[in-house]
């Protein structure tokens, strides 16, 4: 299959990527309402019973996924409805407020195959300024615990979370990625005109943010055996250098 990277614009075998396509109308184009979809929900998700909202957010939609080399995006594919395409794919709007901007397609086949359809999707779930907001780093997570907090599509849409009053990751990793992407990352790179001192006032609010604001729920993420992994994986390196040296 061909590959795709963030300029890959205008494609004409990506009819509908940053091509400024009407997502809702794709939707109602080629999205059709079958038993499989809740088959499908019920084995890949099963759901609970509060979260039976769930049912309702997908179709069905035939069409092909390429997958991309994306530094902008948080997703490795993409997906381009095709009544004649060679995927079966379940799919579900990504709306900013009431319009619907992007379409995720998530192929039936292999649900760590997923992605955007024009590219325009920056964020899933509602992000509430000064609330605790669970962020997750797979759609399939996101999924699975009700769609309950956010699940950013663009790294651009990083710092933006810094309204939560706190954030919620998945694991020590997540941590990780989310106190450089939403703190340290804007604080070191974006420009604004500011004097040495006032940037390195900047850098060290952002990692008073980072310490202060992002946590793990340890009902979810068994902490203690992240840390012995962490030193095991240390302890390897260490010894690989060695042996090398």
């Amino acid at each position: 299959m061909q590959s795709l990277t963030d300029e890959s614009e205008l494609d004409p075998a990506l009819p509908y990527w940053k091509a400024n396509a009407d997502a809702s109308q794709l939707l109602s184009r080629h999205g059709y309402r079958t038993t499989r979809v809740d088959a499908w929900i019920e084995r890949i998700l099963c759901p609970r019973d509060e979260d039976d909202h769930i049912f309702g957010l997908f179709t069905e939609m035939r069409g092909r996924f390429t997958p991309g080399v994306f530094c902008s995006r948080t997703h490795q594919f993409t997906f381009t409805p095709d009544s004649r395409g060679p995927h079966n794919a379940m799919v579900m709007a990504v709306r900013k407020g009431d319009v619907v901007v992007d379409l995720i397609g998530i192929w039936k086949g292999d649900d760590s195959i997923w992605g955007c359809v024009t590219g325009y999707g920056t964020m899933l779930g509602v992000l509430v300024p000064d609330s605790p907001t669970r962020v997750y780093k797979t759609l399939r997570q996101w999924l699975l615990y009700g769609c309950d907090g956010v699940m950013p599509l663009a790294k651009s849409a990083f710092p933006d979370l810094s309204v939560a009053s706190q954030l919620i990751a998945e694991d020590l990793d997540h941590m990780d990625e989310l106190s450089y992407r939403v703190f340290f990352s804007p604080a070191f790179y974006d420009d604004r005109g500011e004097s040495q001192e006032e940037r390195c006032r900047t850098v060290r609010k952002a990692e008073a943010d980072a310490l202060q604001k992002i946590a793990i729920d340890t009902d979810r993420c068994d902490v203690d055996n992240e840390i012995l992994d962490r030193c095991a994986r240390s302890a390897i390196c260490i010894v690989g250098k060695r042996a090398s040296s």
